[in-house]
């Protein structure tokens, strides 16, 4: 990394340029800049600037945190409540949800996470919140977060249908809350209800073998308004996608559309007209699709089609090296 920033001052040398021009930006300006970082890779490689970005980067990581959130039975109750933990927030000595640590965490939060474990093991870490503390539910429905990711794929390892449906219907209010979802195909009428609340940006489709629903719902729900990324292994998709792409205005995206899924073989590409990329010259494409995708996996082959009616508007297909299955692709739809 040293090497990296001494390589880019020179450069700036070379140019004429004060390399210190970055330190002068002003300070509300650089923990702004900061702060929107949620990803702990990014902070740690700002900490080796040694300058107020890399001070800034190294408070921003000590008081910055998550907070986890499962649901545990307890004989207290005689029933499934909700539980939380509080992990990082150096700065707060508290580990206990209030108005004023809510308040505080929300700063700084990375992410809030809520997902089954198999066996909790509950310590002073883990927190209850009692099922008429009405209170503390609204503040957990309030908080929000960069990331407000809900994993239901982990409720079907622990309960029956019958019991999730419960706690959806329990729990609604808060679980309408997050942004992100991730879920088995197993009962399409919790499937669609999950999926079509408002606030949802990410949706990930764990194939359980059933008969997933028409290719058109998912690609129509890629396209829809709310959607910015999509992650479902079902034949069809990724192709339908594209062919939908190609034939409406891209002028209507208001945002990329990120889709994880299959396809038979890289011989289908070429037939919708995608064309194989020569990497070497795109180092710097390479770099912000990594980012666009947080994913920072080798990739092994890059494919790009221009829109037929927009040529600055473009799709990108990605082949990790080390893919989830072999026929795993990532598209990106610009």
């Amino acid at each position: 990394m040293q090497e990296h920033i001494h390589s880019k001052n020179s450069w700036r040398e070379r140019r004429g340029e004060d390399p210190t021009d970055m330190d002068r930006v002003p300070l509300l300006f650089v923990e702004s800049v900061v702060r929107s970082f949620h990803e702990v890779q990014t902070c740690k490689l700002l900490q080796q600037l040694s300058s107020a970005w890399g001070q800034q980067s190294e408070v921003h990581a000590k008081k910055s945190g998550r907070l986890l959130l499962t649901f545990a039975y307890t004989r207290v109750y005689r029933a499934m409540i909700l539980c939380y933990k509080i992990e990082g927030f150096d700065h707060i000595e508290s580990r206990t949800l209030s108005r004023e640590v809510v308040k505080e965490i929300s700063r700084t939060i990375r992410c809030i996470d809520l997902f089954l474990l198999l066996v909790p093991k509950f310590s002073e870490e883990w927190k209850s919140v009692g099922p008429d503390d009405v209170e503390l539910l609204q503040l957990l429905v309030n908080l929000d977060a960069p990331e407000k990711r809900l994993d239901m794929d982990s409720f079907s390892e622990i309960f029956k249908e019958s019991e999730v449906v419960k706690l959806r219907s329990k729990y609604s209010t808060l679980l309408k809350s997050f942004t992100s979802v991730k879920l088995q195909f197993s009962d399409a009428r919790v499937m669609e209800e999950t999926i079509s609340e408002p606030r949802l940006r990410s949706v990930e489709i764990v194939d359980t073998g059933k008969a997933p629903q028409t290719t058109t719902f998912w690609v129509d729900l890629l396209f829809s308004e709310k959607c910015k990324r999509l992650s479902t292994y079902f034949s069809g998709v990724v192709l339908s996608a594209i062919h939908r792409w190609k034939k409406m205005d891209p002028g209507t995206l208001t945002h990329n559309r990120i889709l994880r899924g299959i396809l038979n073989s890289k011989e289908e590409l070429p037939v919708v007209g995608m064309i194989k990329t020569e990497m070497e010259a795109e180092a710097a494409l390479l770099e912000k699709l990594r980012s666009q995708l947080r994913d920072h996996r080798q990739i092994d082959s890059l494919h790009c089609m221009e829109h037929p009616f927009d040529p600055s508007s473009k799709t990108y297909v990605v082949f990790f090296n080390d893919r989830m299955y072999t026929d795993e692709v990532v598209v990106v739809f610009g």
